[in-house]
């Protein structure tokens, strides 16, 4: 939950702004003019009311334009606002599970499943495998501006809700045994069905959004639902496990500056 209403944060102060998104509008590329409010012809053309002009070609995005400085600075605005949150995430898991390396090792993977998430979107819309078989969009050779911040700002958040959740039971774990095998097969155990149910009702939720007509919402809902999944599967049930296996008693590293700094109990670890 703290995850989401940062970014929430973060969206409605920095990346909210209106410098951040493209001036050119996307349309049809009819030589060197960009066609607003073209209609798509059924061989892929546009028409702007005399016909189909085989010279346009159809783009759904266009590179932002940094002639004035107003894009570039909003985009910087952006990252600067987005690596707080990271930072910010980090510092208060390091408190929460009273570690160094278990924190790191979060913000880590989550930010592997947006690269995942980001990956499957330009995979099927840019570059065109199953776009047009499976929703009737043809390669967009680019990727709608808005859609990657706002998949950073859902995925990352309920993806660091579901890291939060298994940790937590794992550190109860390990602080009434002292045993970070046992800890660790304690913490899947009474959250894998829980992360992998929930997973699979977003992800199907998300799933609707690719039904509709819109190009940018489609790459949207099917953002999400690929890297719910993922997450799920492959960085919960598989690599968080297996990384905190191999770590060992360093998932609970907190040297004694910190805990002092932190004002928190010593960890066992």
């Amino acid at each position: 939950m703290l995850p989401r209403l940062l970014l929430a944060v973060v969206l409605v102060s920095g990346c909210g702004r209106t410098e951040v998104y493209p001036r050119k509008i996307p349309g049809f590329i009819c030589g060197d003019k960009i066609v607003s409010g073209a209609e798509q012809c059924d061989d892929g053309n546009a028409t702007n009311g005399d016909g189909c002009d085989t010279d346009c070609t159809w783009t759904c995005g266009a590179a932002a334009d940094c002639s004035d400085g107003n894009a570039c600075n909003g985009a910087e605005t952006c990252t600067a606002g987005l690596l707080f949150v990271i930072v910010l995430t980090y510092l208060l898991l390091v408190r929460a599970f009273r570690s160094l390396l278990l924190p790191l090792k979060a913000v880590i993977l989550n930010l592997v499943s947006l690269g995942a998430a980001y990956g499957i979107i330009v995979f099927i819309f840019q570059l065109g495998h199953g776009s047009q078989a499976i929703w009737g969009v043809p390669s967009t050779g680019s990727i709608i501006s808005w859609i990657p911040l706002m998949i950073f700002a859902f995925l990352y958040g309920l993806s660091m809700d579901y890291e939060v959740f298994m940790l937590t039971r794992m550190r109860e774990a390990y602080d009434d045994t002292g045993d970070t095998p046992r800890s660790i097969q304690l913490g899947l155990a009474r959250t894998g069905k829980l992360v992998t149910s929930a997973a699979l009702v977003l992800m199907f939720a998300f799933f609707v959004l690719s039904t509709s007509p819109g190009t940018d919402i489609k790459q949207f809902g099917i953002g999400l639902a690929a890297g719910i999944i993922f997450d799920a599967t492959v960085i919960r049930a598989l690599l968080v496990p297996a990384i905190m296996r191999l770590m060992g008693k360093w998932n609970w590293w907190l040297p004694p500056w910190a805990d002092r700094l932190l004002r928190v109990a010593p960890s066992r670890g």
